[in-house]
């Protein structure tokens, strides 16, 4: 598994990213999860050749996740501003 594999789906800026995933990288993430889900239930170890290496988890919903606090941080500013009447 990956370290964005892990983040709590439970947050609507999470669930926001993860719409904006390609249908790959959702099928990806989605594997990884069963396989983990899989061995877990098996009480099995993942093969160590086939442990995720720390130079190759890179952060592919790290980008999205920040694209979308930046997006909600624009909304809440432009939907807390005051109009004043003259």
């Amino acid at each position: 598994m990956r370290y964005d594999d892990l983040l709590r789906e439970e947050t609507p800026i999470i669930q926001e990213a993860i719409s904006r995933l390609s249908r790959e990288e959702i099928d990806l993430r989605n594997y990884r999860h069963r396989r983990a889900f899989q061995l877990s239930l098996s009480h099995q170890e993942l093969p160590s050749p086939q442990w995720t290496k720390a130079e190759d988890d890179v952060k592919y919903l790290q980008p999205l996740i920040e694209e979308v606090r930046q997006e909600y941080a624009e909304r809440d500013a432009f939907n807390s501003m005051r109009t004043v009447r003259k």
